[in-house]
């Protein structure tokens, strides 16, 4: 699943949270401004709740794109791409290598940065822990 995000995370979280219903028309705007390459600015106005930070009877605001990216979003209820999406720590999940191999693992975060687990706890062998190409979590 994709998501729109601005570069700056510390802004796009203080918008998401600080004026509801700015990340639903921020997902619309991105969506469609990003399908013409015409235009070099994302614009969107929308009309925040009244207990919102940014209310006022209209806001508008516009972003540059290229201060805005596409990342993949973990999705529970589907395949997902690992290199393009970072998998949750020790969630149990079916995982699949770009060699056909098959195994129940989950992902675990090191000092040294994250790599694939049998279930058993048994860390994967890089060569392993590199080849694989997409997850979803195990089901019952």
């Amino acid at each position: 699943m994709k998501k729109y995000v601005l570069k700056d995370k510390v802004i796009y979280d203080w918008l998401c949270e600080n004026s509801d219903g700015f990340n639903k028309e921020f997902q619309k705007v991105c969506a469609q401004g990003f399908k013409n390459d015409y235009c070099d600015f994302i614009c969107l106005s929308f009309f925040p709740d009244k207990n919102s930070v940014l209310w006022a009877e209209e806001e508008e605001l516009t972003f540059k794109k290229s201060a805005i990216e596409c990342v993949e979003v973990y999705d529970p209820y589907a395949w997902n791409n690992y290199q393009e999406t970072t998998p949750p720590e020790g969630v149990l999940m079916r995982v699949e290598t770009g060699g056909g191999r098959k195994f129940c693992g989950y992902y675990h975060f090191f000092a040294e940065g994250g790599c694939w687990c049998y279930e058993d706890g048994t860390v994967c062998p890089e060569a392993i822990s590199k080849s694989v190409k997409r997850f979803r979590p195990w089901e019952d």
